[in-house]
């Protein structure tokens, strides 16, 4: 939910500005004890060799790569909590940043076993989701991408609608976190861009087809055509309902808990697809022909899985979790292994191996060889190293490096054309954040 134009803050500062106002106009001295106010200003940057991920500008180097939160919440009974969050975020996006009500609803929790939310909820999908934006609460930069990709943020972070959940005690089994969820995703623009390259993929895919059926319009051969992929416009993404929930174990095991997240739902996905098709009929002077396709398609999202494992030791932290997702008849494959070690209270490190494949079914890329692309853009290995430096209890810094193995995350709309993506690459990323 955007605020109105006309509150919206035209460049960085101006955002960072608006929300610490906030802060300095109610000073946390002053608020009320069931009146809570917090939040956070961080600054990212990120630089990989050859692909541009993540960031358009990538490959030189980029400081597109910030956010600022406010938090207020308050507990007017002992049962009752509401909240909001404004976030102002950019990561590399076209269009000027914007204040977002980032997630806002009312809690009644009956008892233990029983709560109720509605409003704008955080989504739950794995163990992190519902806290992927509190930097303070994890070692590295960036979540594994296989199962926490940055393109999917905005279409995953939060649903509109109402929920239940609680916590049932399993006698010597130990408990049991639930949650179930029903509502609609309201997908911001920025989260259309995944939309985009899925369709331009599918186009790239089709031309001998849009080729063939452009020569059969005039009474040539197949052969005597072909086309190019010359602009996707006015792609959008609708989520009009989705079901689904979680449930965490947390096992009789100090520090091991286990967790599943399901959901189901339905994508409506349309735009415009022009081509550019060259006609040769071997005695006129080769023609220019347009050629714009329509696309308007209902698709199933037939299921959002994800399996995790999270177990914690002292300063040790291992963690691993599989997510399937499938849109229509495409399902991809995402998962990752992490282990984490608290040094001191000042120093932590962390590395995880995470692998993913867009088609779960061709992890060898030979879809991708009958297309005449590399097979590499089948899969994206990535082996991350991560430090973090708490320098003071509301400051800390993190370092980060990738190497990276395939190119299935990165935005092949950027490429020149004729230009492959690089099948081994790197990534250094570092961040700073300051809460309150």
């Amino acid at each position: 939910m955007l605020l109105p134009r006309s509150e919206r803050c035209g460049t960085r500062t101006g955002l960072l500005t608006a929300l610490l106002l906030v802060a300095v106009v109610v000073p946390a001295a002053e608020l009320p004890s069931e009146l809570y106010l917090g939040g956070f200003v961080s600054q990212g940057y990120l630089n990989t060799e050859d692909n541009d991920y993540l960031l358009a500008d990538a490959s030189d180097g980029s400081g597109e790569f910030n956010e600022a939160a406010v938090i207020v919440a308050a507990e007017p009974t002992d049962r009752l909590h509401v909240g909001i969050q404004l976030l102002g975020r950019d990561f590399g996006r076209e269009e000027s940043p914007s204040v977002v009500v980032d997630w806002a609803y009312g809690d009644f929790r009956w008892r233990d076993q029983l709560g109720f939310r509605a409003g704008k909820i955080k989504l739950p999908y794995g163990l992190y989701n519902q806290a992927r934006d509190v930097d303070m609460l994890r070692t590295s930069v960036l979540l594994p991408q296989s199962v926490y990709a940055e393109q999917d943020r905005d279409l995953l972070i939060a649903y509109e609608g109402v929920g239940l959940y609680g916590n049932v005690l399993l006698g010597g089994w130990g408990d049991l976190d639930y949650e179930l969820a029903a509502g609609s995703l309201n997908v911001p623009q920025a989260g259309h861009a995944e939309i985009e390259r899925a369709i331009g993929q599918a186009a790239t895919a089709s031309r001998d087809a849009v080729a063939a059926q452009t020569a059969a319009l005039y009474g040539l051969p197949a052969d005597s055509a072909s086309a190019e992929v010359a602009m996707i416009q006015d792609a959008d993404l609708s989520v009009p309902w989705i079901l689904g929930g979680s449930l965490v174990w947390n096992t009789p095991v100090a520090g091991l808990r286990l967790g599943t997240t399901h959901m189901v739902g339905d994508a409506e996905v349309d735009g415009r697809v022009r081509y550019d098709v060259l006609l040769r009929d071997g005695s006129a002077v080769p023609a220019h022909v347009p050629r714009t396709l329509l696309v308007d398609e209902d698709l199933d999202l037939r299921t959002v899985m994800t399996a995790s494992l999270e177990y914690q030791r002292e300063v040790w932290t291992l963690a691993s979790e599989i997510s399937r997702m499938r849109f229509g008849d495409i399902s991809s494959l995402g998962w990752y292994a992490s282990l984490g070690w608290r040094a001191s209270e000042r120093w932590a490190l962390q590395t995880y191996w995470s692998t993913y494949y867009p088609d779960h079914d061709d992890r060898g890329g030979a879809s991708f060889r009958a297309a005449g692309l590399p097979e590499h853009y089948a899969w994206q290995h990535d082996l991350a190293l991560a430090v973090r430096l708490d320098v003071s209890a509301h400051w800390l810094l993190k370092f980060e490096y990738h190497e990276m193995n395939g190119a299935a995350l990165v935005d092949r709309t950027r490429l020149a054309p004729g230009e492959i993506a690089t099948e081994h690459w790197r990534v250094w990323t570092a961040k700073t954040t300051f809460h309150f």
